[in-house]
């Protein structure tokens, strides 16, 4: 029997809405959690880029680092480590901000800020890396709330604007790559529509309705070139086989709509979403079924992301025992109004 348990929870100070753990080998004990808040007197949205280092049973979280930037609507590692390690942050004022992790001091340090809307009012609301699967010629992706997508070149620790183009006509809510063919990425807005776009010819491939409301999720697999996940306020979590692009082959409905997909990295043979006031979930993607809820934190479920620590070092970390027949994994969860981030496991049986 599944199941997914909290075991340590923290009080972040302000409104958590983005958690990343770091998929680089070595410091994959690392992640970040965004906050995002109105300033009542200045009117102002204000955040901070939480660092925290998975320590040993009980002190599981600790911030190692907390940087003072506009409200945060994303953040991302690069997958791979390329001159350095790279994490990139959006923000509520229209910036894309670059981050180095110090490998010995195991601290963020910023080298790159570009804005990439016109005004202080437009907030970049996603991105996505490209090098999930292919780590040549990095580039990065990213909505706004006017509906455009900003295409991006990574250079060295440069970012250059490759073309910006309007594809949605309300909020563009997601941006997502293709791993496997990086001059195509998805996007989703608020008006309900899934879009994919091919950078070559500067056009969308195609364009589907299948969801009920805005589209607020999509990720790539891993591990299968022709599998992505979509999700969106009509609550369904729609599972897509590339190739065939008019219908999706199989969808879920957890509760809550849903506002973020993490397939689990290793194997892909789970996803992970956070629903918005219904808590989070782990479904299956093949047999389109929900394996385990997750109801530990009060209010909107923003954030959530898998350990990319191997097994027995989770176990060790976390000062449990492994279970015959089962496999266990690590998340990280992140609420707004309530302002926590939680660490949970979550235990299946071994398919």
């Amino acid at each position: 029997m599944a199941c997914m348990k909290a075991i340590s929870t923290f009080n972040l100070g302000m409104n958590a809405d983005s958690v990343e753990w770091c998929p680089i080998e070595g410091f994959r004990d690392l992640l970040v959690c965004g906050t995002y808040q109105l300033d009542s007197n200045s009117g102002e949205r204000i955040g901070e880029l939480h660092l925290i280092q998975l320590g040993k049973h009980p002190d599981l979280i600790n911030i190692v680092q907390k940087i003072n930037m506009p409200g945060v609507l994303d953040c991302k590692w690069a997958h791979v480590k390329l001159d350095s390690i790279y994490l990139a942050v959006v923000n509520a004022v229209g910036e894309i901000r670059l981050y180095i992790l110090l490998e010995e001091e195991k601290k963020l340090k910023e080298v790159f800020i570009k804005k990439l809307t016109k005004d202080d009012d437009t907030l970049l609301l996603s991105l996505d890396w490209s090098t999930g699967v292919h780590t040549s010629d990095a580039h990065i992706v990213t909505s706004d709330s006017k509906g455009f997508i900003h295409l991006l070149n990574f250079d060295s620790g440069n970012i250059n604007i490759v073309d910006s183009w309007s594809l949605h006509k309300f909020e563009a809510w997601i941006s997502a790559f293709n791993y496997w063919n990086t001059n195509i990425f998805f996007t989703g807005g608020d008006d309900c529509l899934l879009k994919c776009f091919d950078k070559r010819i500067g056009s969308k491939v195609f364009s589907s309705n299948a969801h009920n409301a805005g589209v607020t999720a999509v990720q790539y697999n891993f591990k299968d070139e022709h599998s992505f996940a979509s999700g969106s306020y009509d609550e369904n979590i729609l599972f897509w086989d590339f190739r065939h692009w008019k219908v999706p082959k199989g969808s879920v409905t957890p509760g809550g709509g849903v506002w973020r997909l993490k397939w689990e990295p290793s194997t892909c043979k789970t996803v992970a979403t956070c629903c918005m006031y219904e808590g989070s979930y782990i479904v299956d993607p093949e047999e389109f079924t929900t394996i385990v809820d997750y109801h530990e934190h009060k209010s909107i479920n923003y954030g959530i992301d898998w350990c990319y620590l191997d097994e027995k070092t989770c176990l060790e970390t976390i000062s449990e025992s492994a279970q015959d027949g089962k496999k266990i994994g690590l998340l990280a969860v992140c609420s707004f109004y309530d302002q926590h981030i939680s660490l949970a496991t979550f235990s299946n049986d071994i398919k």
